[in-house]
């Protein structure tokens, strides 16, 4: 009986090893086919600088010889926005390939508020901290602070899309910093690195429309600064919420303007 005890103590103990072994070894092969994969994978890297500015709004919207009926919207609108890029009210497209390494930097020059960017549907497997979700994730970033993102973008080819946040802990919340991600299937390194560099792309070809695809990036937009809007929020004087033919409510606040692409 007592042999049968220390046989049966000693079967347990020698599979419990034997399942430590397999559980070392397979960690070592996950970590080790990552750091792998990381080494062939193609980095993609962009930079955010985010920055109070204004745009012109009619001038870069409409064609010259437009003629204005009506005209409901002042000459510029003040945005957070990204430094140089051709979109007014966008940031710029992301396109990436599946399992590209994306490193993004993030540099905040926005007055007394925090931001942080997020990767709108991607897994971040293995990344969580780089998620981008104020409060989550992360603490949100200074003005006058810079912060790099680093992912693999292990997710299946479509379209995403990004976009910054405060987590309401800034005065232009709620005028983020949004644009395309676009993951394209494995094998479409030579069209990523044209549509992400134009010397290497075709004349004809955009980040926006190329061979049959064309991003459309619809938003909604308000005239009056988010610290205004912030502030009827924090004292419940919201105005009547906005809705959509059939009566159904779309958004707390009426819209007072829509873009496409970054244009009115």
């Amino acid at each position: 009986s007592h042999f049968s005890l220390l046989s049966s103590h000693h079967e347990f103990f020698l599979l419990s090893s034997m399942n430590g072994a397999l559980i070392i070894a397979s960690l070592a092969a996950f970590y080790w086919n990552a750091f792998a994969h990381s080494l062939n994978s193609t980095v993609r890297t962009y930079l955010f600088h985010a920055k109070p500015t204004s745009i012109s709004t009619f001038s870069s919207s409409i064609p010259s010889n437009s003629h204005v009926y009506k005209k409901w919207l002042p000459d510029s609108i003040p945005v957070v926005a990204v430094g140089n890029h051709d979109y007014s009210l966008m940031g710029p497209p992301i396109h990436v390939q599946a399992g590209d390494r994306l490193k993004l930097t993030l540099k905040n020059d926005v007055p007394h508020t925090g931001l942080s960017l997020h990767l709108h549907g991607l897994s971040f497997d293995g990344a969580f901290e780089y998620a981008g979700a104020v409060g989550v994730s992360q603490c949100p970033l200074a003005e006058g602070g810079e912060f790099k993102y680093e992912v693999t973008v292990n997710d299946s080819p479509g379209s995403y899309w990004y976009h910054t946040s405060s987590g309401h802990l800034g005065v232009d919340a709620y005028d983020a910093i949004r644009g395309p991600l676009i993951v394209h299937p494995t094998g479409s390194e030579s069209l990523v690195n044209a549509l992400n560099d134009p010397s290497q792309s075709p004349p004809e070809y955009t980040s926006l429309a190329y061979d049959n695809e064309r991003i459309l990036f619809f938003q909604d937009g308000f005239l009056s600064p988010s610290h205004v809007r912030y502030t009827q929020h924090m004292g419940n004087l919201v105005p009547p919420p906005s809705k959509n033919d059939d009566g159904t409510i779309v958004a707390s606040s009426p819209w007072e303007f829509g873009s496409c692409n970054g244009k009115l």
